[in-house]
Order: structure tokens, then sequence, then C-alpha cells
């Protein structure tokens, strides 16, 4: 009952921050929301500039004027200790802080404050704020307190981009209605792009109908950097013969997107600002989509990174995260992770994000200790089972550089991501690692083998192979390959002698004394049922992970001793 109230306690505030008008007005929500949640008396919201941290907002200061005393210098403080390792900092006394800021301690002391809590706020190039909370009662906030102040952090800072970025789109479609004055056909095409938009309908659709609305044809050119053409207009050139002028359509460029621009059909006589007009809606809608994008990869690598180290609390936390700002991580998702025998760059981590984009559009992307994460919606039986082949495609895509799979379970609940999460790495590893020369592994391609997933990695089962298999499995040595291969026929066949000597073409007597080496090489008892079990269990596991070699028949001429 105690986990509902504070499940309904943070919607609430949740709500207030998501409801916020202003930049501004999110970060004061946010600072009523945590006061609230962590019942602390005074919450501050601090920007990292140039030479120090300097407060931007606060709630719970008696004279909220002292603010002003507020400023921590580079390196000073405990938001200074904060932005130089990027960790939160709690002090339970600031009086006994060795690193105290004077000017803060003044503060402190005059509102009776003595416990302080701060954690940073990041962005891609940084620690970018920092939020403190302080409480006038000597307190020690707790692991969970932090995990709830740096969530909520991460939270205000993607809204508060979003309203900024919402509050300028607004300005500028206002300007942009000021402008475009020239005819009322021009207005109605830009707000038929920006309803289509807005509808959710297909960019190249919403671009078709503005052009429509226009009386000319309009539509957008995608292509490679560094294909581009720079933008032209009324171009004009000769055919070959040289008789024939022809006139090329227009080209306009879309703001912040350097490969799309508008192609606007030959003859068209639309005014110059009419069509700026559609490129700049056109830009906006990438830039939402791109905002959309970053907030989805930044909840999914949370998503994944609490699947592997966090609790199921946090993964909860994260699940309510995502429904907030309209993220449905209840559709059912397959987890896939990519990866090679080296560390993926930058270069092919956006190429798969790209060719994953290419064949899901809600595919989610993310990346964890050298691997490619990828969360690719599942819509039905049908799309699950056309999956294995569009990651082989996609990994085909990607070539000359050589990747690797591993396909888990389907997802539709946050209790299912730990398990699937650690099954797809396991098999991305079984995919690198197996003799059977595949790009791709299922979890149910390692049928009772998965549970090792869960247990132990690929690291560690070859480590016990090699402990089990000991001298057989050295590289290049003709006769410890001879050796390895009998013993997985000799128990393949239940140790049925003859049998098993039909199945080498040796004697019984020479399959006897390749018996006995055996265990002398690797001094066991294959009488004792239980040292056979673990063998066996070995050379079948080396079909999987194969830690030096797996173990091949021999010529059938090579039956000597």
């Amino acid at each position: 009952m105690e986990q509902v109230v504070k499940d309904v306690d943070l919607l609430a505030a949740f709500r207030g921050v998501l409801s916020a008008d202003g930049p501004e007005a999110v970060i004061r929500e946010t600072l009523h929301a945590i006061r609230e949640l962590m019942s602390v008396d005074t919450a501050f919201w601090s920007v990292w500039e140039n030479d120090g941290l300097r407060m931007q907002s606060l709630i719970g200061l008696g004279s909220p004027e002292l603010h002003q005393r507020s400023f921590v210098p580079a390196g000073q403080g405990v938001g200074g200790r904060v932005i130089e390792t990027g960790e939160p900092v709690t002090v339970v006394d600031y009086a006994q802080f060795a690193g105290q800021v004077p000017e803060l301690r003044i503060l402190l002391d005059q509102e009776e404050l003595v416990s302080v809590a701060a954690v940073p706020v990041r962005s891609e190039s940084g620690v970018v704020a920092v939020l403190y909370v302080l409480s006038r009662d000597r307190r020690a906030f707790s692991d969970s307190e932090l995990r709830l102040m740096m969530g909520m952090a991460s939270l205000a800072r993607t809204i508060q981009e979003q309203v900024r970025e919402h509050q300028d789109m607004a300005t500028r479609i206002h300007l942009l209605e000021l402008e475009v004055t020239q005819s009322e056909r021009e207005r109605a095409a830009v707000n038929e792009l920006g309803t289509a938009i807005l509808r959710g309908d297909d960019v190249g659709r919403a671009v078709a109908l503005a052009g429509d609305a226009l009386g000319t044809q309009l539509t957008l050119r995608h292509v490679q950097e560094s294909t581009m053409p720079g933008p032209s207009t009324d171009a004009q050139v000769s055919e070959p013969d040289g008789d024939v002028m022809v006139e090329l359509p227009r080209e306009l460029p879309i703001p912040g997107n350097r490969n799309t621009s508008l192609v606007v059909g030959r003859d068209s006589e639309v005014a110059e600002t009419s069509l700026q007009a559609v490129c700049v809606l056109i830009g906006l809608h990438f830039a939402r989509q791109r905002s959309s994008v970053e907030t989805e990869i930044r909840l999914t690598e949370s998503l994944i990174r609490a699947s592997l180290e966090g609790s199921r609390e946090e993964l909860q936390a994260i699940w309510r995260q995502a429904a907030l700002v309209g993220i449905d991580l209840a559709t059912p998702r397959a987890v896939i992770v990519l990866g090679s025998d080296r560390r993926l760059d930058r270069e092919l981590v956006d190429r798969v994000a790209r060719e994953v984009r290419a064949r899901s559009r809600h595919g989610q992307v993310t990346t964890f200790e050298g691997d490619v994460i990828v969360l690719w919606p599942v819509a039905g039986h049908a799309s699950l089972q056309k999956l294995r082949r569009d990651v082989e495609d996609l990994i085909r895509s990607c070539r000359p550089r050589v990747l690797v799979a591993g396909i888990g379970p389907v997802c539709t609940t946050a209790d299912d991501y730990p398990a699937a999460v650690r099954e797809a790495r396991f098999a991305r590893q079984v995919a690198e690692h197996s003799t059977l020369d595949r790009d791709v592994a299922t979890s149910d391609d390692l049928g009772m083998y998965r549970i090792f997933a869960h247990v132990v990695g690929v690291d560690s089962l070859r480590k016990s192979i090699g402990e089990t298999l000991g001298p057989l499995l050295e590289d290049g040595n003709r006769d410890s390959a001879q050796l390895l291969y009998t013993l997985r026929v000799y128990l393949e066949r239940d140790r049925r002698l003859a049998e098993a000597a039909r199945t080498l073409h040796v004697h019984v007597n020479t399959l006897r004394y390749r018996i006995e080496r055996i265990s002398k090489v690797l001094h066991i008892d294959l009488d004792d049922p239980e040292a056979r079990f673990f063998t066996l269990l070995a050379l079948r596991l080396s079909n999987v992970v194969d830690p030096l070699r797996t173990a091949r028949a021999p010529s059938v001429n090579d039956s000597g001793r």
C-alpha cells in the first residue's frame, strides 16, 4: 500500500511538471515536486557557467533575496564536487564539510539549513546543472532518494527542452503567420502542412498537400551528405546538342537538415517567402522528431542499464517516466544485441541506428559496454517470424564491417527485460564464438543452454570447458584433436566399445589404449558417472562457445596410436 501511495504522489508531482507553461516553470514545478516527495525544506537548481554554478531557481528560503549569495565558484563546494565527479554528493552537516563555500555557509546559517544533497543534471555535453535539496533537520539521504532526484532532474531537463522547443516553434509559426500575407492560397498551404504534420501524416504526403494548396508540385529530396548539391534557384542547363535550354526545378534547403531539400516544380510562380515558410515548418517537424528520438534513446539506455545492474523498483520508475513522455514500453519488443570482436565505433553505431530505423520505424537503439542494443517492436507472429531475416539483412548492409547478433525473447512488461537482455547478450556471444558460422543466434537456438545466460557468461563457460578438457584443447596439436574426437564418440556411444570403434574406424584395442591415455591426460575416471556427465557437458558446450577450437573428426586414415 505504501508503494501505491508513493506512485500516486509521484504521478501527481509529474503532472505538475508536465503542465508547466515555460522552461522556468518546469524547473519551479520540479523543485516543488522534489520538496514534497522528499519532505525537505529547500530545493534549488543551479546552472553551470564558465566560472561556476549560479542559482537559477529556488523554493523554501525565508529570505529569497539571499540567493544572490549562492554563487559557487568552479571546483568548490558540494556543487563543485558534483561537477567534478559527475556523481551525487551528500553532506549530513554542511558546517563540517571541508570544501564549504563561505558565502553559501552564511546563507545556510541564516536559514538554519544543515543537511545537503546534490545530484548532476546531464546533457550530451556533460553536467550542465546541479539539483540541490536542503533540510533544517540533520539527516542522511538514502540511495533511493538520490536516484529519485537524478530521475526527476533528467526528466525535468528533457521536458524543459521540449517546452522550449515548442515555445520556439509557436513563436516562429506566429512570425510566419504575420509574414505570409501574400494570398489566402499561400496561407492555406502553410496551414495544410502544419495540420497534416500535427495529425501525424507522413511528412512526404503533408508536403504534397501543401503543394496542392499552392498550385505547384512540392517534394522532399533526401540524399547522402557527400552528394548533397547546393540550393539552386531557377537553374538552367543545356541539352547535349546545345540547342535546347531546360529549366531545372528549384531546390531549397530544409533548416537544420543538410541532407534534405524541398524541390519545387518547374514553372512555379509561388513566392519565395511562402516556400521558405514551408521549409521552416518541415525543419521544425524534423527537429521535433529528433528530440523524440533522443528522449527514447536516453530512456532505452536507462532501461537496459537498470535491467542489467538495477533493481525492480528502478525498472518500474523508468516505465513510469516513459509513459509520462508518451513512450509506450508496453508495446511488445524483442531485445536484439549487435556487436563484433572489437568495440563498435560511433560511425558504425550511427550506421546501425539508421538501418534499424529503415526497417522498424519505432525501433529504439542505444549502446551498452561496446554493444548496440535494439528494442525492436514486434506487431504479431508474422513480424516475429520475419525478425531474424530483418536482422540478417541489417548485418549484411553494414559490411565490410563484421557484425553478429543475438535475439532475445519478446518483452511486454518491465519485469521481462532483465532476462531478455541477458539472453540476447549471451546469444550474441554464442554467435561470435560458435563454430556453426552464423551471424545471428536467438535464445531459442540455445535450447536448454539458455539457462547459462542467467548464471554465467560465455567467458566463464569457455574457462570451465578449458579446465575440464585441459590439454586436449591444445590448438594445432593433431594428437590432442584425435583424442578429443575419440572421447566425444566414446561418450556419445554410451561407452559401447565395439560401436565406438566402428565409428572411429579403429580396432577395439586401439580404442581402449586411447581411452586410457585420455583418462591419464585429463586425470579423470570415466567409470565415474558424475565425471562422465561433466565431461560430456563440456564437449557439448564446446560446440556452442568453442573455447579454443571444437573437436572435429580427424581423417579416417589417421587410425594409428
